[in-house]
C-alpha cells in the first residue's frame, strides 16, 4: 500500500466508520469479520481511543487501509484536526 501525502505535514487519516463504509461493509458484516459484536464496533467507531492494537491490525487488513492511516480517538477530535490542518494548509498557500 502506498503513502498518500498532500505535503509532509498533512497525512490523511480515516475514521473506522469511513474505512468500513469505503470497503462496502455494513456494521454487522465488519463486526463478524473482526470477531466482535456489532455494538462493540459501533462504540469503537465513535471513540477508538481504547481499541486494541490487534483489532486495528485486523481492520487494516479487512478494510485494505494501512493501520497508520486509521484515526484513533474520538470522532470529534478527528473533525477538529481536519479543520485545523485545512486552516494551516490554506494559510501556507496564501
Amino acid at each position: 500500500m502506498s503513502d498518500i501525502h498532500l505535503s509532509d505535514n498533512f497525512r490523511i487519516k480515516f475514521s473506522l466508520a469511513a474505512c468500513r463504509k469505503n470497503a462496502g461493509m455494513t456494521l454487522r458484516e465488519a463486526a463478524k469479520y473482526l470477531g466482535i459484536g456489532y455494538q462493540t464496533l459501533s462504540k469503537y467507531e465513535r471513540d477508538s481511543s481504547q481499541i486494541p492494537v490487534s483489532l486495528v491490525d485486523k481492520a487494516s487488513v479487512i478494510y485494505q487501509v494501512p493501520s497508520d492511516y486509521i484515526f484513533l480517538g474520538k470522532n470529534s477530535e478527528l473533525i477538529r484536526n481536519i479543520a485545523r490542518k485545512r486552516a494551516n494548509h490554506e494559510g501556507v498557500e496564501q
